[in-house]
C-alpha cells in the first residue's frame, strides 16, 4: 500500500535538493502550495495527473516517487487503464491502493474492470461511490436475495430506509 508519509518525505526530499521552495513547486505544478504541504507532510496525495509532472520536474521516474511499483499507476499515468486490465493481472491490493489517486474516469473503468472480473470486489469500490450508486447496487442485492450490509455504511437514512421497505415489499 502506498504510504502517504513515506512520498510526502520523498516529495519534500526531493524538493530540497532540487533547492526549490514549496511555492515554487506548486508555480511549477500550477496548484497551491497548501497542496505541496499537505502531500509532504502525508495528509494527502498528488492528483493521478500531477505524478509524471513531479517525476519530471525531480528527474525521477513516477514509481521511484512513490516508491514502489504499480501496473495499475502506470496505466492510469499513461490513461490506458483499461488496456492494462485486458493485458494484465491486476491484484485487488494494488486496486486498493491505486483508488485513492485515481479520477472519477479512471475510477470508473477501474470499477467496471474489476467487477465484470470478480463482482466480490465491489466492496473495496464503496466509499469511493456515490450514494445514488451504492443504493442502486444495494437494491439490485435484494432482488437478488443477498446480503445488503456492506452497503448501508455508505448510504443516507433515507435510503436505508427505502431499501428496508423494498426488503419487507419482496418477502410478503
Amino acid at each position: 500500500m502506498f504510504n502517504m508519509q513515506k512520498i510526502g518525505r520523498r516529495i519534500s526530499s526531493l524538493r530540497r535538493e532540487h533547492n526549490m521552495t514549496q511555492v515554487e513547486l506548486a508555480d511549477k505544478l500550477s496548484i497551491s502550495f497548501q497542496a505541496v504541504s499537505n502531500w509532504e507532510r502525508g495528509n494527502s496525495m498528488p492528483d493521478i495527473t500531477k505524478l509524471p509532472e513531479l517525476a519530471d520536474i525531480f528527474n525521477v521516474s513516477v514509481d521511484e516517487l512513490l516508491g514502489e511499483r504499480s501496473a495499475l499507476v502506470e496505466a492510469a499515468v499513461n490513461n490506458n487503464i483499461a488496456e492494462s486490465f485486458d493485458n494484465n493481472q491486476i491484484s485487488r491490493d494494488e486496486i486498493v491502493n491505486a483508488l485513492p489517486i485515481l479520477n472519477t474516469l479512471q475510477m470508473d473503468i477501474v470499477i467496471e474492470k474489476s467487477c465484470n472480473s470478480n463482482p466480490a470486489n465491489i466492496d473495496i469500490f464503496l466509499p469511493y461511490m456515490s450514494e445514488s450508486d451504492v443504493k442502486e447496487l444495494a437494491e439490485k442485492s435484494i432482488e437478488r436475495g443477498e446480503a445488503v450490509d456492506k452497503y448501508l455504511p455508505f448510504m443516507n437514512e433515507i435510503d436505508v430506509k427505502e431499501l428496508a421497505l423494498k426488503f419487507l415489499e419482496l418477502k410478503s
